[in-house]
């Protein structure tokens, strides 16, 4: 609407100019050599205009004329670099698709229509990963140090590259390099403290975890936990340094990071037994002990009191038990306790809850010992060791990533190396094989030797029998 105004108001200028200029016409005389022009104002205006359109147009024309050649250049070269990001655009799906062949062809194009050495660099690198030649990417990405552009980006490609060959020093090293230039890239973060982990670096992963929390990438509960685990890898060095007292100290700060951490806790008591100290062995063992029962931590009393008698244990374990007395691994302890005590009616009623429809495989095998000690009935015994086997498994500590057992809890998994993913669970039970299909109540049981045929007042088998058939296909039995 405002631009419309403008030209109205320009029109009306004009006009005015025109009719003041009809009004007054004027009179002009020209004389140039033996030339003489009069004319009015107007016209001579109006010529003055004419001229200076045509000069300007001239102009226009002459200067088209001259920067031709260098806009058909310009022309030329931005269609060029168009193909060329086209190229390397395809290229770059081709890599994501996992399509070598077509990014190695990508690649070539855009190495020859682009003129953009950090992108076809980058390009050429992903395409060697794809194809397998590491060889061929490690060098494009040292190349692409070279740049300041391009220098982030390839001191990342060198960390994977080191990485997939299992070259923690190296991809360590790169790790460093690439925080110093970058600091609190998250990327860059998190490999590096996967990396000080994996080569046991834990007061250096201590730095780059505090580095994280400054930097708003991890939440303050994940924050204690790791503290809490890494403080007990530090304490387990310390301790096998021979430095008690720091190993002591450390213990106690995991700890009070992670109160539901019974590796720290297992180890704060047997340091604080070490120290001389068992009354605060004693402590700890009862806070772990009401915050969750766990075995580990009923071994760790068992071992701080394993110059008393078994009788003695055992009342040093009903005092433990009385934070969660109706928990099962309460009764599992005091019954453990109990059999080793030779108090088998105790161990009895300590069991009696937990052998219902589906008892515990550690249950069964404890009614095993009470059958054999009390009684030695090896039947009894066989017959819950036989359900022991078809049982839920007991639980160990496993990694939540690739899924493998360990005997003893780690901060790294033995397996992946995976930091703090071992958890105390109940393993995935896999039935045992059934080789034959089991004989029902109903059915009487075939009678296999010259002895029980005479028995049951049958004649014995004469000749080799024929095999049972396994399939359509089985041969025919031979006579």
């Amino acid at each position: 609407m405002l631009r419309a105004v403008l030209i109205l108001v320009q029109i009306a200028i004009v006009v005015a100019i025109a009719v003041w200029l009809a009004d007054n016409p004027g009179a002009v005389h020209i004389e140039w050599q033996d030339r003489i022009i009069d004319t009015s104002v107007g016209v001579l205006l109006a010529a003055v205009a004419l001229i200076v359109v045509l000069a300007v147009g001239l102009y226009q024309v002459l200067r088209s004329v001259r920067r031709a050649p260098r806009a058909w250049a310009e022309r030329r070269r931005g269609r060029r670099r168009e193909r060329g990001y086209r190229a390397l655009t395809l290229g770059m799906v081709a890599v994501a698709a996992g399509d070598a062949e077509e990014a190695r062809r990508q690649q070539r194009r855009a190495e020859v229509l682009l003129d953009e050495p950090p992108l076809n660099l980058l390009l050429s690198a992903q395409t060697s990963q794809l194809e397998g030649d590491h060889e061929a990417a490690r060098k494009y990405f040292t190349a692409m140090l070279d740049r300041p552009e391009t220098a982030f980006l390839g001191q990342r490609g060198l960390l994977m590259q080191a990485r997939r060959d299992n070259d923690h020093a190296r991809a360590l090293q790169i790790a460093e390099q690439a925080n110093r230039q970058r600091p609190g890239t998250p990327w860059v973060l998190e490999a590096l403290f996967d990396l000080q982990v994996r080569n046991a670096n834990w007061s250096d992963a201590e730095l780059t975890l505090e580095s994280m929390r400054r930097h708003r990438l991890i939440e303050k509960p994940e924050m204690k936990r790791r503290q809490a685990v890494l403080r007990i890898e530090r304490s387990r060095a310390e301790a096998a340094r021979g430095n008690r007292e720091k190993a002591l100290q450390l213990a106690q700060e995991a700890q009070k990071l992670d109160p539901a951490l019974v590796p720290a806790a297992v180890d704060l008591i047997h340091l604080s037994r070490e120290a001389g100290n068992q009354r605060r062995a004693e402590r700890v063992a009862d806070l772990s002990w009401r915050r969750g029962p766990h075995p580990a931590v009923a071994r760790a009393v068992a071992d701080i009191h394993a110059d008393l008698t078994p009788l003695e244990r055992y009342r040093r374990f009903q005092k433990l038990a009385k934070s969660a007395p109706d928990h099962p691994e309460t009764r599992l302890m005091l019954a453990e306790a109990a059999i080793e005590a030779e108090l088998w009616g105790e161990a009895r009623s300590q069991l009696a809850p937990l052998l219902g429809t589906n008892p515990s495989a550690r249950a069964c095998r404890l009614m095993a010992e009470i059958e054999t000690g009390e009684h030695g009935d090896a039947a009894a015994a066989r017959s819950w060791l036989t359900r022991a086997s078809e049982a839920e498994p007991d639980p160990v500590w496993l990694c939540t990533e690739c899924g493998s057992a360990a005997a003893e809890w780690s901060a790294l998994c033995h397996s992946c190396g995976s930091f703090d993913t071992l958890r105390w669970r109940v393993p995935e039970h896999v039935p045992p094989l059934t080789l034959r299909p089991p004989v029902l109540l109903h059915e009487t049981p075939a009678i296999s030797t010259v002895e029980d045929a005479a028995a049951e007042g049958e004649p014995p088998p004469q000749g080799p029998s024929e095999p049972e058939s396994v399939g359509e296909d089985a041969p025919p039995a031979r006579g």
